[in-house]
């Protein structure tokens, strides 16, 4: 924005609605029950194709229905199945895929749900030019939008919707003869309306905006005209409109130093890591995990990964830190697996080797992903290098007999 008195604008973006059933997307589906393009995935060890122009078969059947007789209904949702309705590492792959069409570049918040951190998704969200900020779980009722504005709202207006449905069905003369049943038109009707209802709500007070101001996410507006950053707070359409930082369950205290991050010129300041304790044994973590990589390529990706000890101390973040950073679960896996060879490290000639075997591997495995990211969007356009892209769903791995571990979520 070029002129800082001018508010930013927030809105209520498209809906997702993930429900049971086999792999598939609605948009991917034509009217006459094929899939549109071809799309390949993987779930566990077993690749999965929908070829252009074959069979959809029953997938997403009942709403493919809905679509033919209230297509203005199910234009304002993307509508998607998975056996478990979570949003997994291909589901999410699809949902990227969806908003690298809509936005050029984009910074989402998200929870660090176990999809996030999967390879595939990864890759995806590079070539979508999107950035993913995690958000602690025991933060998102603070900090996300969705958690603390959106989502109870939603969801009662979300049911009380279903019970004027159920009104509507009861008043009429069949309804002695038809139980009433909350099938694939009521759910999308039901959505369609929070959705709607939480839009306009938005229009009249501005609450997705009010929302980024007070969970600290908005806290600065760019001015063009000065190259300055601008205290949002301290602008004229916020001060009219009373929007401040914090609340009674975020208070102001947490975002206080957040105001202190510019330089006199008005620029950001540059971020001093040795300052953080954490911070700096996490940079010597990463650094390790670059020199010291796993020996089987495919344990990086292992679906839950086994957890019987402690973090060290340093490696703990609190509560404040974990607003902003957050260790990946590959990390904790490394950090463990330090640990134990620092403890156990013998120095023969044999892990000598395997060590020079390791950081070549590595030093020449990265410029390669790297390279080969670059060179397909240079030969041709985002969505076809996304349209490319295999996500990959790992199972979870079964518990052995007796034993007791506490394991991180699969991704």
């Amino acid at each position: 924005m070029c002129n800082p008195d001018e508010p930013p604008s927030g809105d209520v973006g498209k809906g997702l609605l993930v429900v049971p059933g086999q792999w598939a997307r609605l948009s991917n589906i034509s009217e006459k029950g094929t899939w549109i393009k071809t799309e390949t995935f993987q779930v566990g060890e077993k690749t999965i194709t929908h070829s252009a122009g074959t069979s959809a078969g029953r997938a997403l059947e009942g709403f493919r229905k809905v679509r033919a007789s209230h297509p203005d209904l199910v234009s304002q949702l993307e509508i998607m199945s998975q056996p478990a309705s979570n949003v997994d590492s291909v589901i999410l792959c699809w949902c990227i895929e969806a908003q690298a069409a809509q936005y050029p570049c984009s910074v989402w918040q998200r929870d660090c749900f176990s999809s996030v951190f999967a390879e595939s998704a990864t890759k995806s969200m590079a070539l979508a030019q999107q950035i993913s900020c995690l958000v602690a779980a025991k933060c998102t009722s603070k900090l996300q939008i969705t958690d603390s504005d959106f989502a109870k709202q939603f969801k009662s207006l979300v049911r009380s919707k279903l019970v004027s449905l159920r009104q509507e069905h009861q008043a009429l003369k069949t309804a002695q003869k038809e139980a009433w049943k909350v099938g694939p038109l009521e759910i999308v009707r039901s959505v369609v309306h929070a959705q709607w209802q939480m839009s306009e709500k938005n229009c009249e007070d501005q609450w997705v905006l009010a929302a980024a101001v007070r969970n600290g996410i908005l806290a600065y507006t760019p001015n063009t005209q000065t190259g300055k950053l601008a205290i949002v707070t301290e602008q004229h359409w916020a001060k009219q409109a009373g929007f401040q930082m914090g609340s009674k369950r975020f208070p102001p205290e947490w975002l206080r130093d957040r105001l202190k991050w510019l330089e006199a010129d008005g620029k950001p300041k540059k971020a001093d890591w040795s300052l953080s304790r954490s911070a700096s044994a996490i940079s010597d973590l990463v650094r390790w995990d670059y020199y010291n990589p796993e020996e089987d390529k495919e344990a990086e990706v292992d679906a839950e990964p086994d957890i019987q000890d402690e973090l060290a101390p340093e490696l703990e973040l609190s509560l404040q830190n974990s607003l902003s950073l957050r260790l990946h679960p590959r990390l904790r896996r490394q950090a463990w697996r330090k640990a134990a060879e620092e403890k156990a490290a013998k120095g023969t000639a044999l892990e000598k080797k395997k060590k020079d075997w390791r950081q070549g591997w590595r030093s020449k495995l990265r410029p390669s992903i790297v390279a080969g990211l670059r060179s397909k969007l240079l030969g041709k356009s985002r969505e076809e290098a996304l349209a490319e892209q295999v996500p990959v769903v790992q199972k979870k791995a079964k518990a052995k007999a007796g034993a007791k571990k506490v394991k991180l979520a699969s991704f």
